[in-house]
């Protein structure tokens, strides 16, 4: 136990609750270094903002091959239909 959680099973005992529920209750709280940072949060935003960034460009790449083939498989599509 770590010792704000060590404090918390001390009150809750001294508060009437049974080893049991108080160890559970202290067991329940989570440690403060499993917390993330506000400097955590800074880094995997940025973290975030660079994949979006990539997949932004990977999505206009996408469009740009689509859109540059459209009329190849327009033109494709009316010899298959109107010229079997």
């Amino acid at each position: 136990m770590s010792m704000i959680v060590t404090e918390l099973y001390d009150a809750l005992k001294e508060a009437g609750a049974t080893e049991e529920k108080a160890r559970a209750a202290a067991g329940a709280i989570p440690m403060v270094e499993n917390l993330a940072g506000k400097q955590d949060l800074a880094e995997l935003k940025a973290e975030l903002k660079g994949d979006i960034a990539v997949v932004k460009r990977d999505v206009a790449v996408l469009k740009l091959a689509v859109f540059s083939f459209l009329p190849t498989i327009v033109a494709l599509l009316v010899k298959l239909v109107f010229f079997p």
